[in-house]
């Protein structure tokens, strides 16, 4: 609780990740605080109330772990919108000494909990990453009450820049870092500075200093442990980034997009319609049916969609969802994979998306797959998603296979330990959020090795995402693990000139983008790369130096890192900001992570560990189907364009796209390509194809999974799909 000396404790942060039992410990602590004194003085007990404020969909869950693990020891209100005790109960009665309730309906009734008796000693702010401003509503109204020992409760605390880290801190410890204002002229503005790319020298070891001091003046109030220390309790856990090859209707309308004349003013600086456009983009790399609604809906205004793609509603099969997973490169692999898994294991598998009309489809999809499933997203009832979670949790793969989850509204607080296999269908800008939802699986109860899968459409926007989240990961790993913050832009809505120049290109020459900007040495047969393996055997990250040698003696003459957007690793020898070390600094985790290159590779067998993406990547080695002698449309458009009504309209569109679809992306061509001489063509490649995949390299996974497949290759695959759940079977 942040105690110094002889003073009255004040607050902290406990900033453990996901699964590491923050919800305990709390408990623990409040039982503590309940039942001992830690003060010198004649009271029994250090607090006499506590009031533990969360999401409304967590309430529910406090109130069972309070009773999980106390029994009737404390007394434990829940106020979730249902529940007929009311606030003014708690308050005026000694009844009850814990109160749990929602953000929401606390507002409504903090001057009743100000009036308490006895007063309230503890106020525990679940998921406080929400008050990340003094001036938010919701940060005010805690000014109502007296309470002077807060405990801000947070897996993501660092989410977007210093200043949010800032409203938290003083929020559990008022006034330690000062006003704002000094707070940002000593901290935050040195801090961002440095990490600009381009600053000086003297701006870098001063931001570095600033770092340091401020590390000092906080560490003593932040609790951050990271969920490695999971590996020793809790069955090995796999992470893959998949990236997969798209569909040629992905393909044209993509490229549609970015001719379009507003695409070019964004380019040239009007940025009024690029959140629009980068919506739309990041839509269509999930599944072109995402973008039907806008372009069948002609009674609202003119969408941006309508605009750019109004004449291509006669490139879809029909006007309306037909769910039809061929029309998209990802859902097809999608398919793929849970093809594999209900036929070969008995695990279970959670979707995620952050867009409920992804959910929407991927329903019609497994309806028409005969696949079951559950749903939980914003629209579900409070007082049904736990029986929901429940009943997922407890029946067996052939009752409910498959949960789909909004990332928005189940990403926090859910425990879904019935599946061991999460694949997360789109990436958010905040890295903080797809760590959430990806944190559901593997938790404490998990019986089973755990596999994540982070599907991305090679070339685009997903991996524009990916290489933006790398940047922060990184950043605010390195400093979290000192107590630290870090400083950013926020992400979903800031972005320079360069960084839409970056973004609204597509690159076809490479099978994944990040891994040609790090220019990795590795076979891509997923060993792990040299700094990687330094890295490990030191129990660091991975050094940024070429072959992992210390280069800290060069570092003093390099710029600061920042975000450095795709463009700017374009090879060109006559730019400093290029140079090849500079990439693999930023892009330096990746050597955490074993390489595996799905479309050169030979031998891949050997280190691929997960039994369904092997068996996958067999498979499209095996099929090798003809390329097209060019690339163009026919095989994917083409295709859907059958004889009928309006065949020379559609035929007038698809030679439009493929005399689009030759177009080079400028710099693709000649000394100047992301992968040199590759003779690589993602037009070339038969849509759904798994191109390349990062795995988490870890010794201890790596060897528990390896032996779990070798004892499933021997056991067979005559698992009934009715039986017990039991370590997994691979392909």
């Amino acid at each position: 609780m942040g105690m110094r000396g002889d003073t009255q404790a004040t607050g902290a942060i406990l900033a453990d990740e996901m699964g590491l039992g923050k919800t305990l410990q709390t408990i623990a602590l409040i039982q503590t605080l309940l039942r001992q004194n830690c003060y010198y003085t004649p009271n029994s007990h250090t607090i006499e109330r506590a009031i533990i404020v969360c999401p409304l969909t967590l309430v529910k869950n406090w109130r069972r772990e309070f009773r999980k693990w106390t029994g009737n020891s404390i007394s434990v209100m829940c106020i979730d919108g249902e529940s007929k005790d009311n606030v003014a109960k708690f308050a005026y009665s000694k009844t009850h000494q814990v109160l749990v309730i929602g953000y929401e309906r606390l507002r409504t009734c903090i001057d009743t909990l100000a009036q308490a008796q006895p007063p309230i000693g503890l106020i525990v702010c679940d998921e406080g990453h929400r008050l990340k401003s003094k001036q938010t509503q919701t940060t005010k109204m805690f000014d109502g009450l007296d309470a002077q020992r807060r405990i801000i409760l947070s897996g993501t605390p660092i989410q977007n820049d210093l200043l949010e880290f800032f409203a938290m801190f003083d929020f559990v410890v008022p006034g330690h870092l000062g006003q704002p204002n000094v707070f940002k002229a000593v901290f935050a503005d040195p801090i961002m500075k440095s990490r600009v790319k381009g600053a000086s020298k003297d701006a870098v070891e001063l931001g570095k200093a600033r770092t340091e001091a401020l590390t000092q003046v906080t560490h003593q109030y932040i609790l951050r442990r990271t969920a490695d220390i999971l590996g020793l309790y809790l069955p090995p856990k796999l992470e893959v980034v998949v990236h997969v090859a798209p569909s040629q209707l992905q393909l044209g309308l993509y490229r549609k997009v970015l001719q379009s004349q507003m695409v070019a003013d964004v380019i040239q600086g009007d940025s009024a319609q690029h959140l629009a456009l980068i919506g739309i983009l990041r839509r269509l790399c999930n599944t072109p049916e995402m973008l039907l609604k806008d372009l069948v809906d002609r009674s609202g205004e003119n969408t941006v969609t309508r605009e750019i793609l109004g004449d291509s509603l006669e490139l879809f099969p029909t006007p309306s969802l037909t769910y039809d997973y061929a029309l998209s490169g990802k859902l097809t692999a999608l398919m793929k994979i849970l093809k594999q898994v209900y036929d070969k294991t008995s695990d279970k598998v959670v979707l995620v998306s952050n867009f409920t009309t992804t959910l929407d489809i991927l329903e019609g999809v497994l309806r028409k797959e005969r696949y079951s499933f559950c749903r939980l997203d914003g629209k579900t009832k409070q007082k049904d998603r736990m029986d929901i979670v429940n009943d997922f949790n407890r029946q067996s793969a052939s009752k409910c296979f498959v949960f789909l989850l909004s990332a928005k509204s189940g990403g926090v607080g859910l425990n879904l330990i019935g599946a061991n296999r999460l694949i997360l269908l789109d990436s958010d800008w905040n890295p903080s959020s797809d760590r959430q939802a990806m944190a559901r699986i593997h938790r404490d109860g998990q019986k089973k090795p755990c596999f994540i899968y982070r599907m991305l459409t090679s070339g685009t926007m997903d991996e524009k995402i990916f290489l933006r989240q790398l940047s922060k990961i990184g950043l605010s790993d390195s400093l979290m693990q000192d107590g630290g913050a870090t400083a950013g832009k926020k992400d979903s809505d800031s972005f320079s000139v360069e960084d839409l120049r970056d973004i609204f290109r597509l690159h076809t020459d490479t099978p994944c983008l990040s891994h040609a900007l790090l220019e990795c040495s590795c076979s891509g047969n997923g060993e792990l790369p040299k700094s990687g393996r330094v890295a490990v055997a030191n129990g660091g990250q991975a050094q940024a130096g070429k072959d992992g040698e210390d280069e800290d003696d060069d570092e003093e003459d390099e710029e600061a890192q920042g975000f450095m957007p795709a463009t700017q690793h374009v090879l060109n020898e006559a730019s400093e900001m290029d140079k090849p070390q500079r990439r693999r600094e930023h892009l330096a985790s990746l050597n955490d992570w074993s390489h595996f290159d799905c479309t050169d590779s030979a031998n891949l067998s050997e280190h691929l560990t997960d039994g369904i993406l092997k068996a996958l990547v067999q498979q499209q080695k095996q099929a090798t189907p003809s390329p097209p002698s060019s690339p163009t449309l026919t095989t994917g458009v083409g295709a859907l364009s059958s004889a009928g009504p309006g065949t020379k309209r559609k035929s007038e569109l698809i030679a439009a796209l493929e005399r689009i679809s030759q177009r080079d992306y400028a710099g693709s061509a000649g000394p100047n390509r992301l992968d040199g001489a590759s003779s690589f063509d993602i037009e070339k490649v038969e849509p759904g194809s798994i191109l390349f995949v990062y795995a988490k390299s870890m010794a201890k996974v790596t060897k528990l999974i390896a032996e779990d497949a070798v004892a499933a290759a021997e056991g067979g695959d005559d698992e009934s799909r009715g039986a017990t759940p039991g370590p997994s079977t691979f392909a």
